[in-house]
């Protein structure tokens, strides 16, 4: 049985959040998206303050569907120990362009923490990523310190790392706005303490609260973005929501956030977005690199020109991994599949390639959709894009080189 929760109003998570640089909070800037006039035949936006109060409904316990790895397991008050990783589910709200749901988690490399958000009410096609963190968690066969073979004579990154599971965030199902709230003030806790915030998605609505507030404890410094992913995701709305899987980036670069000239995708194909999305994408200096430039060229050249573009003005780099960048013959389990992608090591290289030449600000991997997943090849290239970059910044800091933004007080950094 889970533990019983207190009342709470249900626009909690919509009080909270930072100052964004026009002044208005997270939440606050949600409700201004919401009071936008409905595009045509879409039904007005609900109030976006609510003065009804609920008891919140409990979260599915990981107990009540136990993993084939883990059924044999005792569960403890609905948390499940999991190879040393404490893992508590969520319910998930959020979705956008057709694809799954979503959820988050965060890994705090040095003095860190890992975080899921879980979110599927933001996409409108195949929905399952709010069960992406718990899958992706699973997808390792390895116990106690790992053993990496990406750097040259191995490396143990969690002897030199500190590397801490903080949990889900506490995310409502199908209220999106009060979810990307939540995901905003879990996210910005964890990198306010200097640490690198690692999100496990969740559908990629989640990028818009968790670079913010990333952006916003790193100010008066800047970050460049570079994004992974098969489609653009700057929709202006997807089927009358602002806030969904399709519209993260366009979000980011209105709010302030992040600069347009500073975004930096790679990997698009496909048949999406439209001529008038790629226009405004132009209008705000936005830079792209088709899968056909990597095909060209070799995806080690155009990930270096990428990093370069990120880096144009900005301090630190905020990578964002769409799973769907991955050619879905690798990588099935997601929404909104596209052939001819990346390959596996070709992202992992690129991982690796971004944090060893930049200062991350932080990372999120999204759009995992286990439901539609084949043997965990979805769920494993996500873990591995994490311990990737975990292995990645032990490799720096073994060099002597700074991962953490600050020090607060850990005696590892």
């Amino acid at each position: 049985m889970l533990p019983s929760r207190r009342r709470a109003p249900l626009d909690a998570g919509l009080r909270t959040g930072g100052a964004h640089r026009d002044g208005t909070g997270f939440a606050q800037r949600t409700a201004e998206l919401r009071a936008r006039p409905s595009p045509e035949g879409s039904p007005p936006w609900p109030s976006a303050q609510p003065t009804h109060t609920l008891v919140a409904p409990p979260s599915p316990a990981t107990s009540l569907i136990p993993h084939p790895r883990t059924a044999s397991r005792r569960p403890t008050a609905g948390i499940e120990r999991t190879r040393s990783i404490r893992t508590l589910t969520c319910p998930s709200t959020s979705d956008r362009r057709p694809s799954p749901s979503s959820h988050g988690s965060l890994i705090r490399p040095s003095c860190g923490r890992e975080r899921s958000t879980s979110r599927s009410s933001g996409r409108h096609s195949t929905p399952g990523a709010r069960f992406a963190p718990r899958a992706i968690r699973e997808a390792n066969y390895a116990t106690g310190s790992l053993h990496t073979l990406q750097h040259p004579g191995g490396l143990q990154p969690l002897e030199i790392l500190t590397v801490v599971d903080a949990g889900d965030a506490n995310v409502t199902p199908a209220w999106i706005e009060r979810g990307h709230a939540l995901i905003y003030r879990k996210v910005r806790e964890v990198a306010e303490t200097g640490a690198i915030p690692m999100v496990m998605g969740g559908d990629h609505s989640i990028t818009w609260p968790s670079a913010t507030a990333i952006a916003e404890v790193r100010r008066p410094g800047s970050i460049g973005v570079v994004h992974f992913d098969a489609h653009a995701d700057t929709a202006n709305e997807d089927w009358g929501v602002l806030s969904g899987h399709g519209t993260p980036m366009r979000r980011l670069i209105e709010s302030g956030a992040v600069k347009g000239r500073n975004f930096i995708q790679v990997g698009l194909r496909g048949y999406w977005p439209p001529v008038e999305t790629f226009e405004w994408m132009r209008t705000q200096g936005m830079r792209w690199h088709y899968m056909r430039e990597i095909e060209e060229r070799g995806s080690e050249a155009v990930v270096a020109d990428a990093i370069a573009e990120a880096l144009d003005g900005p301090d630190y780099v905020y990578i964002s991994v769409d799973i769907d960048v991955i050619d879905p013959g690798l990588a099935p389990g997601t929404g909104t599949p596209e052939p001819a992608g990346m390959l596996t090591r070709e992202v992992l290289r690129a991982i690796r390639q971004i944090v060893g030449a930049v200062e991350l600000a932080g990372l999120d991997v999204v759009e995992v959709s286990p439901p539609y997943d084949h043997a965990e090849t979805t769920a494993m290239a996500a873990n591995r894009v994490i311990l990737e970059a975990i292995g990645a910044l032990a490799a720096k800091k073994a060099a002597g080189r700074t991962v953490r933004w600050r020090d607060s007080g850990s005696s590892r950094s």
